[in-house]
């Protein structure tokens, strides 16, 4: 923003809160769309294809599209952390909730302190903030790989259960409680969320 030129610190500090405001509209919307499709998987997913799109664009582009794509990116970010921490409530049962949620609690706190060190060597080293943000960008996709590998994962559970309904498979269900589609079932009448056996 201070590349834009001509703008005072009051205004970089308003234009700095823009980005959190849509996002939380977009994660209000993303969590309504989760909650209605019950497509957990995919709603993370998004979000970290927005993140990535946006970071790499707000590297390539001018300082005003830049300001814009960063607008995009904490979208991103911010539909992707508010939909992570319903996936493992979904697999943690009873007495492994507490510690499980609180395990990647830690892990996101360490993260939070290593990140910002890495990316300030990074933009020291390279002159660049532009650097930094595709680093992060390439995380994004990584982690958009996680979410692939996971949606595959529960594919290949369904087609198990499906298979020892209809007295076809080989008896190896492992049970996991996800729908007919490769993705985390949506709470409602009639329906268990988690692992049901």
């Amino acid at each position: 923003m201070r590349d834009i030129g001509g703008l005072s610190e009051f205004t970089i500090g308003v234009i700095s809160v823009v980005p959190f405001a849509v996002a939380f509209f977009a994660v209000l919307a993303a969590g309504q769309i989760s909650d209605r499709t019950g497509l957990r998987r995919t709603v993370l997913g998004s979000g970290f294809v927005l993140a990535a799109v946006g970071l790499t664009a707000a590297a390539l582009a001018s300082p005003v599209p830049a300001v814009v794509m960063l607008i995009v990116a904490t979208i991103g970010f911010k539909v992707a952390a508010s939909s992570f921490y319903v996936i493992p409530q979904q697999y943690l049962v009873g007495a492994m909730v507490a510690p499980g949620i609180a395990l990647i609690n830690s892990v996101g706190n360490l993260g939070g302190f290593v990140a910002p060190t890495l990316l300030g060597q990074v933009e020291s080293r390279t002159g660049s903030v532009d650097n930094a943000l595709l680093i992060v960008a390439v995380i994004c996709l990584v982690a958009l790989a996680g979410c692939a590998l996971m949606r595959y994962q529960a594919g290949a559970q369904d087609t198990d259960q499906h298979a020892d309904l209809t007295g076809t498979g080989t008896g190896t269900s492992t049970g996991t409680g996800t729908s007919s589609e490769p993705d985390l079932p949506a709470a409602g009448p009639g329906r268990t969320v988690g692992n049901s056996g």
